[in-house]
């Protein structure tokens, strides 16, 4: 029915422009008794309620004052040739050019068409014809709500009004971009470095924080966070209105307002040093003033705390030898903690501590100043001790010459044990304590604990799929986090301490946080800036495929690639658009890419043709009860083949699916008993280290079973969960007994046995240690030690074998040749060869003529007739990157002949 009313209608237009002439009054009195004429009249009504509109629309558009002056329905627009923006109306509406305001009428103009269009399709629905069929196009036309001038106007201003809300943006893009002038105007030279390195507070925003040091660098985070606050209004699924823009606009205001000021006499902005957000910031200026003024008040708290010890002088007058030198060591101990703290700024004028209340007295027999109140002297004394422990440590090295502590932060809470100590004056004894330090000693990574860190980072990697952990990110965004796991390696590579792996960690966060993930990416495109010109593209993709198929029929046209916005934003997306000029740029290349689009004749083929190619692969198969093993490998490749056919092509063989399917469930039975057949074998007499071969065997046959529909053999899965611990243990036992064999007094004799248990020790290591999982399969040989001290023993002896032979040399002449001979004392049996040197003196001038592992070695060149060369051979082992040599043999000698 809808279908035959739509081409009622389309002949009822046709009609009413062919008698146009006839007029209205003929329409008005024509009662619709059929649902033709009721069409011919609805499409009357529709272009009267369309020619009304439009009046009211050019009487709207003519109410327009563009001097700026009063107008009957528009106030205060500025002229459309004067861009101007910033104002406000005297009732509070937004004033922008009047250019944007037309367009912006012209879009409430086209939203009241459709409205109106709207309404037609309404009442071309058969209930409609039956409520409204008798009317006459006049009584028609007033079904229809026609917007008036006064509506287009509060269409406009209304707080989610076109108008409002594009006024509201745009004064907030000016605010934006006076903020982010004002603040970067800020000469940030003329502050203190180190007073802006602690003024500014991070800016969060969402689940992201971003820490600032510098106006720039706050003003771009508070941007940000505006942008990011606006984006939120759209994600929320409700139109933007002005008030919420000109909330996070006064946001913005508010931010701007806790940093920055306006000097108008300096006609500058300046760091707001008023706001509590900001505090006191220091010129260059005042920071210098600042510390020569610190450096005055330094050498008058100094001048005053000599005064006071020269006043207290005055009573040690009549004091014998051992009382003055009682108060004068309480005197230096006094002395030594003022000028510490004095220097330290924890003294200010008129606040010197008075010189101590003391007694005289004798303590078991000895002179001493007894302090009334705190002792000044257990102060000093108690430091001397902790700053004699903290030299101690920043000495301490480990086994491999590393320092145990950072000697910067030793000193840093040594001087920070100074200040509390000497401040209390040793009310509470500051015991010498490594506690003292703790936070700075140093714990050196293990080369297990960096690649742990390594791998458990490239577990998070999935280069093929380009994700990181859950996140997906597109190709411009992946080769970001490509680098900054690269930096992470290669820091951890570099690492000496495990506070450098930490440093590592979170510089990768950091760096993670700074890249926006495919879903960061896709809000671009359904909420900000790429979104308009990626919905115009949408569009476009359509109006351009309508094009290509003009004039084509049936299979020579082609489908549209893109009907769905998302396809067509990941298409941007993946093409690394990130901005809307980006997003236009790639129109062309869009368009080319949709012109190659196979027609739908050629997609029917290509389809047609995978399927009978799958068809092919599967009748060359036999039927499932003649299927052996070694057809495995073909089914595997028909299955593939098979299951990337789409349901539809899948549906047009079905007796070759039915048959694969078979085969299939064959194949893995078949499979299933050879897994069977393996694992009994294994089973026999216990899981013992001569099994390793069958669990690659089992490995092969289930990666082969897998191939078949994608799932693990369940028999193999159960055995391998408990026989692969007991093969584990196997293994690791042999490796201890290995060790254990070897005797305590090793001998040259025990080599052989040495490195058999090295190499079954290292593959065992490397065959279980899992750095992703932090398994560390060398803590299971727990009698490692021992085969680390018989390898240092083999070395040692390797070393004295060689340095303890004794070599005697000889030599022959015959024409053109001299061969040198030379017999050995000792065991020679270790080393790695001999080395001869050659010279034309006794006692100097020899060079290296070659090395051998025989006991001879003929010169034939460099001989001249009848001239004297000398000859010294010794014996040579490189152990552990380093040569050791044994003497030099005597030097043999012969004239060349």
């Amino acid at each position: 029915m809808k279908k035959f009313l739509t081409v009622l209608l389309a002949l009822s237009v046709v009609f009413t422009y062919s008698f146009s002439a006839v007029g209205t009054a003929f329409a008005d009195t024509t009662v619709a008794n059929s649902q033709a004429q009721y069409l011919q009249n609805l499409a009357q009504a529709e272009a009267q309620a369309l020619n009304d509109l439009a009046k009211e629309y050019n009487y709207a558009k003519s109410q327009v004052t563009y001097k700026g002056d009063s107008a009957t329905v528009v106030t205060s627009l500025v002229n459309p040739d004067d861009p101007s923006v910033g104002t406000t109306t005297a009732d509070g509406n937004y004033v922008i050019a009047g250019a944007e305001w037309l367009k912006q009428l012209d879009a409430v103009y086209e939203d009241a068409k459709k409205a109106v269009q709207a309404t037609t399709v309404t009442l071309q629905t058969a209930d409609a014809y039956n409520t409204n069929g008798d009317k006459t196009v006049e009584e028609l036309t007033a079904l229809y709500a026609v917007k008036n001038a006064t509506a287009f106007t509060t269409d406009l201003y209304a707080d989610n009004g076109k108008y409002a809300v594009a006024a509201a943006k745009a004064q907030f893009a000016v605010d934006q971009a006076a903020f982010i002038a004002n603040a970067n105007s800020v000469d940030t030279k003329i502050y203190s470095t180190k007073a802006q390195a602690t003024a500014y507070k991070d800016v969060t925003y969402g689940d992201k924080t971003v820490s600032t040091k510098v106006p720039k660098e706050y003003a771009d985070a508070v941007v940000a966070k505006a942008a990011y606050e606006l984006a939120q209004i759209k994600l929320a699924g409700t139109e933007a209105t002005a008030t919420a823009v000109g909330t996070v606009k006064t946001q913005l205001a508010d931010e701007l307002a806790k940093y920055i000021k306006y000097d108008a006499a300096k006609k500058v902005y300046l760091l707001d040093e008023d706001q509590a957000a900001v505090g006191d910031i220091l010129t260059v200026v005042e920071e210098k003033q600042q510390e020569a003024q610190g450096a005055a008040d330094k050498a008058a708290l100094l001048a005053d705390l000599a005064v006071k010890i020269s006043d207290a002088t005055v009573a040690t007058a009549n004091y014998d030898a051992d009382q003055l030198a009682a108060w004068t060591k309480l005197r230096d101990a006094y002395n030594k903690v003022c000028t510490y703290l004095i220097n330290a700024g924890e003294i200010t004028r008129g606040n010197l501590p008075v010189f101590p209340v003391h007694n005289i007295t004798k303590v078991n027999g000895v002179t001493k100043a007894v302090e009334s109140a705190t002792s000044y002297q257990d102060a000093v004394a108690d430091m001397e001790a902790v700053a004699a422990q903290a030299a101690t440590l920043k000495a301490k090295t480990t086994i491999d010459g590393d320092p145990e502590y950072d000697a910067a932060k030793v000193d840093e809470l040594l001087d920070a044990a100074y200040v509390a100590q000497y401040k209390k004056a040793a009310t509470t004894p500051y015991v010498a304590s490594v506690e003292n330090f703790a936070a700075a000693k140093l714990t050196y990574s293990t080369s297990f604990a960096k690649e742990h860190k390594k791998a458990a980072v490239a577990a998070k990697v999935n280069a093929d799929e380009m994700k990181y952990g859950s996140d997906a990110y597109y190709a411009l965004e992946w080769a970001k986090v490509v680098a900054a796991v690269a930096a992470y390696n290669a820091a951890i590579d570099a690492a000496a301490t495990t506070n450098d792996i930490t440093k590592a960690e979170t510089a990768l966060t950091d760096a993670l946080a700074e890249v926006k993930t495919a879903a960061g990416v896709d809000t671009l495109y359904t909420a900000g800036v790429c979104k308009t010109a990626a919905e115009a593209a949408l569009d476009m993709v359509a109006k351009y495929v309508d094009t290509l198929n003009a004039g084509k029929t049936g299979d020579d046209r082609i489908d549209n690639p893109y009907t769905a916005q998302t396809d067509l934003n990941k298409w941007f997306a993946e093409k690394g658009a990130r901005t809307d000029a980006e997003v236009k740029a790639l129109y062309d290349t869009l368009k080319a890419e949709v012109a190659k689009t196979p027609t739908i004749g050629a997609e029917k083929a290509a389809s047609d043709a995978k399927v009978a190619n799958v068809k092919a692969m599967i009748e060359k198969l036999p039927t499932a009860l003649n299927a052996t093993l070694a057809d495995a490998e073909a089914t595997a490749a028909a299955k593939g083949a098979f299951d990337e056919l789409t349901p539809a092509e899948q549906a047009k063989i079905p007796a070759e699916n039915a048959k694969l399917a078979a085969l299939v469930t064959n194949l893995k039975a078949l499979y299933n008993a050879e897994i069977q057949k393996k694992i009994d074998k294994a089973n026999e007499g216990g899981i013992t280290v001569e099994d390793a071969a069958i669990f690659d065997e089992l490995k092969t046959l289930n990666d082969a079973y897998k191939a078949l529909d994608g799932n693990d053999n369940t028999t193999y899965t159960t055995f391998l969960a408990t026989a692969k611990a007991n093969l584990k243990t196997a293994e690791l036992n042999a490796v201890v007994e290995a060790i254990k064999a070897i005797p305590a007094a090793v001998t040259l004799g025990d080599k052989a046995a040495v490195e058999a248990a090295r190499k079954a020790y290292d593959a065992y290591v490397a065959k279980y240690t899992d750095y992703a999982a932090g398994v560390n399969a060398a803590a299971d040989v727990t009698n490692f030690s021992s085969l680390l001290m018989a390898e240092a023993m083999i070395k040692a002896l390797d070393v004295n074998a060689v340095e303890s032979l004794k070599i005697k040399a000889s030599s022959k002449a015959v024409k053109g040749k001299i061969t040198v001979k030379w017999t050995v004392k000792g065991d020679a049996s270790g080393i790695d060869g001999y080395r001869v040197y050659k010279s034309k003196k006794a006692n100097s001038g020899y060079k290296f003529m070659g090395k051998t592992k025989k006991l001879s070695m003929a010169n034939k060149k460099d001989l001249k007739k009848g001239t004297r060369y000398f000859y010294k051979v010794r014996a040579y082992k490189v152990v552990d990157g380093k040569t050791y040599y044994s003497d030099y043999s005597n030097k043999a000698n012969r004239i060349a002949k």
